[in-house]
C-alpha cells in the first residue's frame, strides 16, 4: 500500500514565526529556531518514509527547495488550515498515495516511532491523530479525504482536537490517537525543550550557538 508523510512549515522569515517566543528571543533568533525544527522535522520523515516524504510550505522558499529535494518540495493551497490540509490530502490521493500522514513543524523532538505507527495504523483505521498538549495536534492522517473532514473546526485553540475528532465522527470514520507529545510555542515550552533527552541535531546546536540564552532556559550542553 503506498504511503506518504508530509512537513507542514511556514517560511522561517523573521518576526512571522515563533512569535509568542519575541522579546524573550529576538525576531532573528525565532526564525532561526524555527527553520532549526524545520530541518530537524525533515530528518525525522526520511527516516519513516525515505522514499515518500514531502515538505509542504506556505511560500515560495528556496532553501526549502534545496532541503527536501526536486519533486518533494510542494506549496499549500487554500485560505486557512483546514483546506491547506485538505488540498494536501486531495494531490496526495490523486498521486495515488492511500495512507497521508501530515506532520507540523512546531514539535522537533516527536519521536519517529509515533510517526510511524500513525502511517501503520492508517491501514485498518480511516484516520489518526497525534494530539499536543495544548489541544491541538502534531499529525493528522487519513486514508480517503473528504471535503467536510475539517468543517467547523476552530484552529490555534484549545478544542483543535476535540472539533476535528468530532468532524471525523460525523463522518462515520475510524480513528485512533497517537501517542501525545508538546508543541513549542511559548517561552515554558522553550524551557521544556531545552531539558528534552530527545534534543538533538540543528535544534540542539541552536542552544549551542546561543550559550546565553541557553543557559537562561535550563540548557545544560
Amino acid at each position: 500500500m503506498s504511503e506518504a508523510i508530509v512537513l507542514f512549515a511556514k517560511a522561517p522569515r523573521p518576526g512571522r514565526v515563533k512569535t509568542r517566543l519575541i522579546p524573550a528571543l529576538s525576531v532573528e533568533d525565532s526564525a532561526a529556531l524555527y527553520e532549526a525544527f524545520v530541518r530537524d522535522m525533515w530528518e525525522r520523515l526520511r527516516v519513516v518514509a525515505p522514499d515518500s516524504c514531502f515538505l509542504y510550505s506556505d511560500r515560495a522558499w528556496p532553501p526549502y527547495v534545496e532541503l527536501a529535494g526536486t519533486g518533494r518540495a510542494a506549496l499549500q493551497r487554500g485560505g486557512d488550515l483546514g483546506e491547506k490540509l485538505l488540498h494536501c490530502f486531495e494531490e496526495l490521493s490523486t498521486q495515488g498515495y492511500a495512507r497521508m500522514l501530515i506532520v507540523g513543524s512546531d514539535g522537533p523532538t516527536v519521536p519517529a516511532e509515533y510517526l510511524r505507527q500513525g502511517l501503520d495504523r492508517l491501514a485498518s483505521q480511516d484516520a489518526v491523530l497525534g494530539p499536543t498538549l495544548d489541544g491541538g495536534y502534531y499529525a493528522v492522517g487519513c486514508r480517503v479525504p473528504k471535503a467536510e473532514m475539517f468543517n467547523q473546526v476552530t484552529w490555534s485553540s484549545p478544542a483543535t482536537l476535540a472539533h476535528t475528532e468530532r468532524a471525523f465522527e460525523g463522518m462515520g470514520w475510524s480513528m485512533e490517537r497517537l501517542p501525545g507529545w508538546y508543541d513549542v510555542d511559548t517561552i515554558a515550552d522553550l524551557r521544556r525543550l531545552a531539558a528534552d533527552s530527545h534534543l538533538h541535531g540543528y535544534t540542539r546546536q541552536w542552544f549551542l550557538e546561543h550559550p546565553e540564552l541557553a543557559a537562561g532556559l535550563g540548557f545544560e550542553p
